[in-house]
């Protein structure tokens, strides 16, 4: 259910109604109903699932040979999942707008400035003239590299205030309620979007880390969710402190277990890490240093800061794995940590080159279906005995035997 601001002015709302292997764009869109309809609208749906859940326990009840289904004994009731419920909502999460502020100036989400920048543009586009527009590029192009430089920082210093803006705008009053068996998320300030889901149609948990979060221990959990978008992450909480995130996950989804990483990248990985960014950063430093003489030369710490980079990458891969869950964590900029089930990977893939066998080294890719940034997680420049174990894990439980280690 989304809000616009048009909708919000009006009181409607826009419900788009999904079921699992429905149509991109969703199984059923309401452009524009009234808030009272698309709440109604909501809880049909959502009682008739709860009745249908109701006749199925039923009906596994009696081919198990249980005619009678009666009242439980009390010694075994405490035994039994809890009944579905169609009583208040329950609030799991409510963000605070001094919470959200500090999740605004350490998200690093330069894309929606980017996005935000775009939109003007079009806007603009027909009303500067672009002779303006050549006559400043031109004068900036001709000053020295401290007026140069001062303009990029300052660039940059916009675009982190332009997406601190953006970003508590989008996420609002972010709030995660739980309504019978399902999880209703709902935040936004000028467009106000919530979606219901079940637990059941998430795929994969995932902790991100990000470059300014991590050193002050906070991270972001994301979600793959089945849904008609496909493509876009959920958001279960935008701002977390990470000793606070294991029990929040074992609150909300019990199913998803955190341990520590096992397996690491080993030592003789790192050269595949670091050695197309430390060519590139060599070339990166040639350049400046023929263009600008006088100050180019600081360049020649990126090839430091690409060592210390890559060596981050290398300690950031690595995985886990029990019976029925895998962990599998990577890093290009922020730290990222995959959670998932064994019955929701798709695909698991292995793959190596001749110089890398020779290394002991292999690269995991895991398969899922959801919406996080890419519906392939990969896990590069392992030890060849731990990707041969998560094989070996992955096609003991597979349906169909998979064929040897490549």
């Amino acid at each position: 259910m989304e809000e616009s601001l048009f909708h919000r002015i009006y009181r409607l709302c826009s419900l788009r109604i999904e079921t699992a292997g429905g149509e991109k764009k969703g199984d059923a869109v309401l452009p524009a109903i009234s808030l009272q309809e698309a709440e109604r609208i909501r809880s049909v749906i959502y009682e008739k699932r709860s009745r249908q859940d109701g006749e199925a326990v039923e009906e596994r009840g009696r081919e198990c040979g249980e005619e009678n289904v009666g009242p439980l004994p009390e010694q075994n009731r405490e035994k039994q999942p809890p009944l579905l419920t169609l009583g208040p909502e329950a609030v799991l999460l409510h963000v605070s707008g001094k919470q959200l502020l500090y999740a605004a100036m350490t998200s690093g989400n330069i894309g929606l400035t980017f996005a935000f920048l775009g939109v003007l543009y079009q806007t603009f586009d027909k009303v500067i003239p672009e002779k303006w527009l050549g006559d400043v590029f031109q004068q900036i192009t001709q000053s020295g590299f401290s007026v140069i430089a001062l303009i990029c920082l300052l660039l940059g210093g916009a675009a982190w205030f332009i997406s601190l803006v953006l970003y508590s705008f989008k996420y609002w009053g972010f709030k995660v309620l739980k309504r019978g068996d399902e999880f209703v998320i709902s935040y936004g300030l000028v467009n106000k979007h919530s979606l219901t889901f079940h637990p059941s149609r998430v795929q994969a948990v995932q902790i991100v880390e990000g470059v300014l979060r991590k050193p002050f221990g906070f991270a972001s959990i994301q979600l793959a969710v089945i849904n008609a978008k496909s493509n876009e992450k959920v958001i279960l909480h935008p701002f977390i402190q990470i000793e606070h995130m294991p029990g929040f996950l074992q609150e909300v989804l019990p199913k998803y277990e955190w341990y520590p990483i096992e397996k690491k990248a080993p030592k003789q990985s790192f050269y595949y890490f670091v050695r197309f960014g430390i060519l590139l950063s060599l070339v990166l430093a040639a350049v400046l240093i023929y263009f600008f003489p006088v100050y180019g030369w600081f360049a020649i710490a990126l090839p430091v800061l690409d060592w210390f980079w890559a060596k981050a990458m290398q300690r950031g891969a690595g995985l886990s794995i029990r019976p029925g869950q895998l962990i599998a964590r990577s890093r290009f900029l922020a730290l990222k940590t995959t959670l998932v089930r064994r019955r929701n990977i798709q695909q698991l893939s292995v793959t190596k080159t001749i110089f890398q066998d020779r290394k002991g080294i292999a690269n995991l890719k895991i398969g899922i279906k959801g919406g996080l940034a890419s519906s392939e997680i990969e896990v590069d420049y392992l030890a060849k005995e731990d990707v041969q174990q998560a094989w070996d894990w992955f096609q003991k439980t597979a349906p169909i035997d998979r064929g040897p280690l490549l």
